[in-house]
């Protein structure tokens, strides 16, 4: 009996060390995984220059707290905006204001938070795949195999750490069940994600929630011991700070009307009432293969393990769909980079459950998925450098030869993106956006006054010189046309 005591608590003891060096294994692998991205995309940061119409409200907008000598109002072509708030703005302007190269302090905050991304990702199909190490690693190379992914990983757009905080808060809800102290990860991911973008994250957490409160008669989940405590109490106090501070700030300097306006019509784009005809872009954006295979996994993994998060995940990928797919405002592909981590992270989850021989079966599956995109990407295939870059030596121009007594007209639809008109050209001054048509319209209603100068395609401005009491072509380039009206002075 003794000697079957010993040599119980010998396999017991084995096991334990094997599964403790599997895990040191799994943990060295995430590590070195991490770091050879992170030294592989670092070196890209610096190089070419950014080239999204968005990309350049990014800029306008981080070097206009210093412009303006106001931190606490975002400025958009000069003039405040309430569309966007400040987080990665203030990041971006600070980097500048020491001298950090642009590009790169443009593109340094989706960086990290892509790198950011990629661990919690992992750490979400720990959750999923009931504590398998393995899954960390695994899910790391499947996140890297997106397209998608790095070119947002390095723009100037706010669509990487959006995804950051969102990833963020879905992990910390599920660790939270189980250890009430992660709601300060929740709170934190929450109130800085609506100080970064919007609070997107507060929804699917409240989802989340909802979910695993109705379903836990089928999970072994103490829902009195996970809400009922001090730390989600003072979590709720800490996201309520975080997500009604900036629009308390904002109605403490501006008319409430103009605010309130603003935050309705980013709003108002995801009211239903649209088609769901040619919207299949917004969920599979342009790596079809590989978020097909995430889609399966993910309705797949509630059936595997039994766990109420994965259900969870699959309602609000779900509501998503439905969200974008029926939305009638401006809705982007790019949005959909917000689920792709739980997406890889299903998959690896799914993966890892298959018994050793489903596995080595799995195996062509796992290696079809990586090949659609391997992870160390060529600079050739990424996006984020293109020939859409602003004509800088003609806003250059524009910016030089504008008089302070002239009002700056911009014309909509064309490569110049109003936030590189207000960078290089405006002279730090607000400036009219408009279509060829209304220009005048809004001279006769005395919302624009002579003299002008602007910049308008040519056949926009065939248009508007039929306002013009005299006129002036400064400069034509590519079809674009710089040009300027003097003050008629009347006769003494």
């Amino acid at each position: 009996m003794l000697r079957r005591d010993i040599q119980l608590m010998d396999k017991q003891s084995q096991r334990r060390g094997s599964a403790f060096y599997c895990n040191v294994l799994g943990l060295s692998l995430t590590a070195v995984i991490l770091a050879s991205l992170t030294a592989y995309y670092a070196r890209f940061l610096p190089v070419g220059s950014i080239s999204g119409y968005d990309e350049y409200y990014t800029l306008d907008r981080s070097t206009g707290f210093e412009r303006h000598n106001d931190y606490l109002t975002v400025y958009s072509n000069n003039a405040p905006t309430f569309k966007k708030p400040p987080l990665q703005y203030w990041v971006t302007g600070w980097m500048l204001d020491r001298g950090v190269d642009r590009e790169f302090a443009l593109r340094f905050p989706s960086f990290a938070s892509s790198i950011l991304v990629l661990f919690f990702t992992g750490m979400l199909a720990y959750n999923l795949s009931s504590y398998n190490v393995s899954a960390i690693p695994l899910t790391i190379l499947l996140m890297a195999s997106s397209d998608v992914f790095w070119t947002y990983a390095l723009s100037a757009m706010l669509d990487s750490s959006a995804t950051l905080f969102v990833i963020m808060a879905i992990t910390g809800v599920f660790l939270a069940f189980h250890q009430p102290k992660w709601w300060y990860l929740v709170a934190v991911s929450v109130g800085l994600g609506s100080l970064q973008k919007a609070p997107i994250a507060l929804p699917i957490v409240i989802t989340i929630v909802l979910l695993i409160v109705s379903l836990q008669r089928w999970q072994n989940i103490d829902v009195k011991y996970s809400i009922r405590n001090k730390h989600f109490y003072i979590s709720l106090f800490i996201a309520a700070i975080l997500i009604l501070s900036w629009p308390c700030i904002q109605l403490l300097q501006y008319d409430y009307h103009e605010v309130f306006r603003a935050y309705e019509k980013q709003a108002d784009r995801f009211t239903p009432g649209s088609s769901p005809s040619g919207r299949f872009s917004l969920i599979m954006g342009s790596e079809v293969w590989l978020r097909m295979f995430g889609i399966a996994a993910l309705a797949c993994i509630p059936f595997i393990y039994r766990r109420v998060e994965s259900l969870a995940l699959l309602v609000v990928f779900g509501m998503y769909c439905l969200l974008v797919v029926f939305a009638s405002g401006s809705v982007y592909p790019r949005y959909s980079l917000l689920f792709v981590p739980m997406l890889m992270a299903s998959l690896a989850a799914v993966l890892l459950s298959a018994s050793p021989l489903r596995l080595f079966c799995a195996v062509p599956l796992l290696l079809g998925v990586l090949l659609l995109g391997q992870p160390f990407k060529d600079l050739s295939g990424l996006k984020f450098i293109n020939n859409g870059q602003a004509n800088l030596p003609l806003l250059d121009n524009l910016g030089s030869a504008l008089r302070s007594d002239e009002t700056l007209v911009l014309c909509r639809n064309g490569p110049y993106p109003p936030g590189a008109v207000s960078y290089f050209a405006s002279n730090g001054r607000p400036f009219a956006i408009l279509k060829a048509y209304q220009f005048a319209g809004r001279q006769k209603r005395g919302q624009l006054t002579p003299p002008y100068r602007g910049l308008c395609s040519s056949a926009g401005f065939d248009i508007i010189k039929k306002s013009l009491d005299s006129y002036d072509v400064v400069e034509r380039v590519d079809g674009w046309v710089h040009w300027r009206s003097p003050r008629i002075e009347p006769d003494k």
